[in-house]
Order: structure tokens, then sequence, then C-alpha cells
């Protein structure tokens, strides 16, 4: 870096980015949609086996659905 951390403060630029990054809000999106599959899926079965394959072969549709660029029937 050409300036030491102590004097960032003195430029625009790096107050404006700052001002940007503080306000951009932090969000754990692989864990909340591991918490949307479970919600979404957790009355189609009742035997633990069997939902966890369920929700193995949701995910790896949505997988596949993710690649194509859009949300449309694998066919």
């Amino acid at each position: 870096m050409q300036f030491e951390s102590s004097h960032w403060e003195k430029f625009e630029d790096y107050r404006f980015l700052r001002d940007i990054i503080n306000g951009m809000e932090v969000v754990n999106d692989s864990a909340e949609r591991g918490v949307k599959l479970i919600t979404d899926f957790r009355n189609v079965v009742h035997n633990e086996e069997q939902q966890q394959f369920l929700l193995q072969v949701v995910e790896n549709h949505r997988q596949q659905v993710s690649l194509n660029g859009r949300k449309e029937q694998l066919g």
C-alpha cells in the first residue's frame, strides 16, 4: 500500500467506499437456503432417511437448474 492505514480517512475515495461497505447487509445465504429447504419439505416424508434423501435430490435439482441460468423445467 502507498499509505499507512492511519492516513486513509484523509482520502475521499476511501470514505466513499467505506460508507458503501458499512451500508451493506451481511447474510449467510447458504444457511438461509438450507433452512428454507428444510421448512419447505419437512412434512413431505416422516422417516429421517427418506427426508435426507429427499433434501439431497431437491438440492441437486436446484443446482442443475441454476447452472442453466434460469429456473425452468429440465428436460
